[in-house]
């Protein structure tokens, strides 16, 4: 149980910029797959940033330094990626691959630009931290929608 505390503080200690408090009902890490995992009322907070959802797993590098976020199970977030670019959403699953930058937001996602109100929804959103590309996709026949406001 110490190792598992220490690795937790490590991973907190490593995280660039503010502090991540991470709560839930149960912690988990294996050292074997260098993976960490919160299960039940997870709640994750950086500044003013955080995810919400029922499962958190944490994917570590050999130097126990984070490179993939899985959040699962009624996820809701908000992520500020630079001033001008700060997003609220909601879905089934958020996957954030720290070292490309690449945020995935899976199962009748929706995400809204909290500076412009632009808003996007689909079954798989794609968007990347550093090139600011994004990609949004539906499954069967329902569409991808996409609000956008226009300033006169």
């Amino acid at each position: 149980m110490k190792k598992s505390i220490a690795v937790l503080a490590g991973v907190v200690a490593i995280l660039a910029g503010a502090e991540l408090e991470i709560t839930s009902q149960q912690f988990r890490f294996d050292p074997t797959k260098n993976i960490s995992t919160f299960t039940g009322q997870v709640k994750a907070v950086q500044g003013k940033d955080y995810i919400y959802c029922h499962q958190l797993t944490i994917y570590l590098n050999k130097k126990r330094k984070p490179v993939k976020y899985v959040a699962s199970g009624n996820v809701k977030f908000r992520i500020t990626l630079d001033p001008q670019d700060i997003y609220t959403g909601s879905g089934q699953k958020l996957i954030y691959k720290i070292p490309t930058g690449e945020i995935v937001l899976e199962g009748n996602g929706t995400i809204v630009n909290q500076v412009t109100g632009n808003r996007v929804s689909g079954d798989l959103i794609q968007l990347n931290r550093f090139s600011k590309k994004a990609v949004v996709k539906s499954a069967g026949n329902k569409p991808v929608k996409m609000v956008i406001k226009v300033e006169e």
